[in-house]
């Protein structure tokens, strides 16, 4: 990372589910990007039909309120990334308490995130749940960073999904009401030793995150994004990670690598050649180049 460099960087954010007309009202990720620090969240709605928050959905209430305790506190570098995480957890908890009224966990909203920092010679980087971190090096080596706990109970509850869709003798996409049950012990699951850790009722969970330093001088270029984007190249396969970095690396405006997706998303409409809980997700990524 040479400091005398341009700096070249985007931040992008669709919403998954959106009815004819709607705006961006719905988006539960959140994405924010400085030249020395930046995030990606990526919130999840308790498992009711309760909202308690005055947004349109907890998750999104969960991501926005922590995203403005990290805009206001992660440039303090006499605190650590880990530190501060905790502070915001018990900060926006307190105030979810107040709406909420139970500590219910399946009731509760939750966030993954891939967040990281410019610290003295040194680039921290912390990911909690699916969020995705590719990192170039001055070789063009790309590395991924994220955790597996999320994504590997995922896959069971979707291998689920698909047995009881053709039990049923329906498209995937409409089976996800079949698998309720096991969506709710998962999200029971959420920050214990047997399930996954993610920011949501514990400081805990940021103890169990990973946390890399990589000197500063040997990165090219940092992407970030939820797995709403990294499904383009973890289940459609339309790129390698690399081919994907590479693409945004060359110029290739993100807008087209996300209308492939969306297409791709579409010619799979039921979920049953690329099988998933919905048609889409939220769909956010940043990029910074040096």
């Amino acid at each position: 990372m040479d400091e005398t460099k341009t700096i070249k960087k985007f931040t992008f954010s669709k919403q998954g589910k959106k009815e004819e007309g709607e705006t961006e009202t719905l988006n539960e990720d959140c994405v924010y990007l400085q030249d020395d620090l930046g995030f990606v969240l990526d919130g999840a709605t308790g498992l009711t039909n309760d909202n308690v928050t005055p947004e349109k959905s907890d998750a999104r209430w969960f991501t926005r309120e922590f995203t403005r305790f990290l805009i206001e506190n992660l440039g303090d570098r006499t605190q650590t990334v880990q530190s501060i995480l905790k502070k915001g957890l018990n900060e926006v908890n307190t105030k979810f308490d107040y709406y909420c009224g139970t500590k219910e966990i399946k009731i509760r909203p939750s966030s993954t995130i891939a967040l990281f920092r410019v610290n003295g010679n040194e680039v921290e980087f912390f990911v909690l749940g699916d969020c995705v971190f590719l990192i170039r090096n001055n070789n063009n080596k790309i590395k991924t960073l994220t955790t597996n706990e999320l994504s590997r109970l995922d896959a069971q509850n979707i291998k689920i999904l698909v047995k009881k869709a053709k039990e049923n003798n329906i498209d995937t996409v409409d089976a996800y009401s079949l698998i309720i049950d096991e969506q709710i012990r998962l999200r029971l699951s959420q920050n214990t030793k047997n399930g996954y850790w993610i920011l949501s009722n514990s400081t805990e969970a940021i103890d169990n995150g990973l946390y890399v330093k990589i000197k500063k001088d040997e990165i090219k270029q940092i992407i970030a994004m939820s797995d709403g984007f990294s499904q383009i190249f973890d289940l459609f396969k339309l790129y390698t990670a690399k081919e994907f970095a590479d693409q945004i690396q060359g110029g290739k405006p993100i807008e087209e690598l996300y209308m492939e997706l969306y297409n791709a998303q579409e010619q799979d409409s039921t979920c049953n050649n690329y099988p998933r809980f919905k048609l889409r997700d939220d769909t956010t990524i940043l990029n910074i180049e040096f």
